[in-house]
């Protein structure tokens, strides 16, 4: 079982041109057979949401683009689709860390927050 979550993990690390990292390994929690059915399920929807990410994030990254094009730059707007961007990564990391945090006993979240760095939206 825990075989498969490393799987998982590794898949979820790989899409499009960007690599989102993930920590693979979650055996140092000592995760029960329930605990890694319910991450396992977590990291399936976080993989969706990340596609649609991606694709939010590549939209946004083009309009900027598009704005720095032009002969005078507009702030406003720059400011904006930053933190547009900044809104979807901090909801989305959000989420993911608030259906982790839910499954870990206290333990294992003592543990898991060595790797926090690991889990940010990038």
């Amino acid at each position: 079982m825990k075989f498969a979550i490393i799987l998982l993990f590794v898949s979820t690390l790989f899409g499009g041109h960007e690599v989102h990292h993930i920590n693979k390994d979650l055996s140092h929690l000592n995760l029960s057979e329930k605990q890694n059915a319910k991450i396992k399920k977590v990291l399936q929807e976080f993989r969706k949401d990340l596609k649609k990410f991606k694709d939010d994030k590549e939209n946004i990254q083009e309009r900027k683009k598009e704005l720095f094009t032009k002969d005078v730059l507009n702030l406003e707007q720059l400011s904006k689709l930053n933190y547009e961007l900044y809104k979807k990564t901090n909801e989305l990391e959000n989420r993911l860390l608030k259906d982790i945090h839910v499954i870990l006993n206290k333990t294992q979240r003592f543990e898991f927050v060595h790797y926090f760095d690991e889990w940010k939206v990038k």
